[in-house]
């Protein structure tokens, strides 16, 4: 019998100024909206979603911002309400959402917290699952044909999947092929496997 998932953070969020209960656990991050009163809004559907924790790409924290003034230091975004006493802290969760006919594409969720605190501990807890993971990849030899993708290869890496990579803090070794067979070649002399994850 399968033991259920032990969560490891319970909190109620905020995801455009609409609370949600949001859950972390071994497997699966998950947030759903909050019920409101039945009074009120009888016929208003319940939003639930849940990404595998596998499928996180990365978390962010926000930048502050001061007015016109941002700061690059990894500091936290201070969200303005419309009170100056209800400052909220914020992170960012980005992670690939399927869609159909087996396509894949990148989506992202911001939470906001009442407290900074509160946020530094989810971003902590998100990155201590990614880093757990031991099939996710840390370093790749990639090989680039400049013919394929309509003679696009070179430019579509470099502006689709490198800044991917990036954000999931993958570090590449890239070689642009020159010839057919190029890559095999590489590999059969040159490569060296031990250093790379795929």
């Amino acid at each position: 019998m399968d033991r259920p998932c032990r969560l490891l953070l319970l909190s109620e969020l905020c995801v455009r100024n609409v609370a949600y209960d949001v859950s972390l656990s071994r497997s699966l991050l998950t947030w759903k909206r909050r019920a409101s009163s039945p009074v009120y809004r009888p016929f208003r559907a319940s939003v639930n979603r849940s990404v595998p924790v596998t499928e996180i790409i990365s978390v962010r924290e926000e930048q502050w911002m001061n007015g016109s003034d941002q700061k690059d230091d990894s500091s936290w975004k201070k969200i303005k309400g419309g009170d100056r006493s209800d400052c909220r802290q914020a992170f960012t969760v980005l992670y690939v959402e399927r869609c159909r006919q087996h396509h894949w594409r990148c989506a992202e969720v911001n939470f906001t917290c009442p407290d900074g605190v509160l946020c530094q501990n989810w971003v902590s807890s998100i990155r201590e699952q990614l880093a757990s993971i031991s099939a996710r990849p840390r370093n790749l030899l990639v090989y680039i044909n400049p013919y394929g993708g309509k003679r696009q290869g070179k430019r579509i890496y470099e502006q689709k999947v490198a800044p991917l990579f990036a954000q999931a803090g993958i570090s590449t070794h890239v070689i642009v092929t020159d010839y057919a067979n190029h890559a095999r070649d590489h590999l059969k002399t040159d490569a060296d496997l031990s250093k790379v994850d795929g």
